[in-house]
């Protein structure tokens, strides 16, 4: 004879990712003070001896100038300081050309394989490069794979088992021996199977060391979650098992024997979960 029981556990976390980016500044720029000046002067021939004073003419302290016709006085020979060349301002040099590969930003994304006996270990892809995209991603795609909302792992088992029964012959009874005793359960063997789905950081290629030291800390602690679901289960196969041995050998029998484990089990893994619910995520 064959039956089946399934289960359900899931890492469901409410999620509030705001991702904002403010930034005030001034950039104030002020014309520096020139150092210096430079001045084209005229300057009359053998008239000054230190630049910018006046010499004053020879032969006693105290003359009287003539007074002359404009032509009689002595043309004086000027010269002027020659205009500085021009030159055009110094070419930069041209930047230095690159050479060799360069060098990589940020490590080699890493993987975290996950290998639990007995258990199906399986995946869905995420992919960001900061920690608010990979959140958002397993928001998107967790559901979707669990069929559960906010879920961004899940845990799946189920049972299918095996018995053998018999009925119990009791003299007295009215009728043919095999029709007049009921047939129950007198041996089981249960079989139980577990899934576990888990995200798997796929890409960029090159990721900051930072986000995987978040990421392994984040995904460390859903397998973590996981685990304690399939703990659960486990911890209720032989519940299972005695719920169905001794009980009836038809299949609508044994569903009711086994109702009231299987509420128990669901109501530990609800519970389990809204004690998770505290959890918070790390800083990054």
């Amino acid at each position: 004879m064959f039956g089946w029981l399934a289960g359900f556990g899931a890492i469901a976390i409410a999620l509030a990712v705001v991702v904002g980016l403010s930034v005030t500044g001034i950039l104030s720029m002020t014309p520096a003070a020139t150092s210096g000046t430079s001045q084209s002067a005229y300057v009359a021939s053998g008239s000054r001896s230190t630049p910018g004073a006046y010499a004053a003419p020879s032969g006693g302290a105290s003359q009287v100038a003539e007074t002359a016709e404009p032509n009689e006085w002595e043309t004086p020979s000027m010269t002027e300081t020659a205009a500085p060349t021009v030159t055009d301002e110094p070419t930069p040099s041209a930047r230095p050309a690159v050479t060799g590969t360069p060098r990589p930003i940020g490590v080699a994304l890493p993987s975290f394989p996950v290998s639990i006996p007995g258990v199906s270990v399986k995946y869905y892809a995420i992919s960001g490069a900061n920690a608010s995209a990979l959140v958002l991603a397993m928001s998107a795609k967790g559901p979707a794979v669990c069929g559960l909302a906010d879920a961004l792992a899940c845990f799946f088992s189920s049972f299918t088992y095996t018995y053998s029964g018999g009925v119990d012959y009791q003299p007295g009874t009215t009728g043919t021996g095999l029709n007049a005793g009921v047939c129950s359960v007198s041996s089981v063997n249960l079989t139980p199977a577990y899934t576990i789905y888990l995200p798997q950081w796929t890409g960029p290629s090159r990721v900051p060391a930072a986000l995987v030291v978040w990421w392994k800390t984040v995904f460390d602690h859903i397998v973590w979650h996981e685990s304690q679901h399939l703990a659960i289960a486990r911890s209720y196969v032989q519940k299972l098992e005695a719920a169905i041995m001794g009980g009836p050998c038809d299949q609508a029998g044994q569903d009711k024997a086994v109702a009231a484990v299987q509420a128990r089990l669901n109501a530990a893994q609800d519970a389990f979960d809204v004690q998770q619910e505290s959890w918070t995520w790390p800083a990054y």
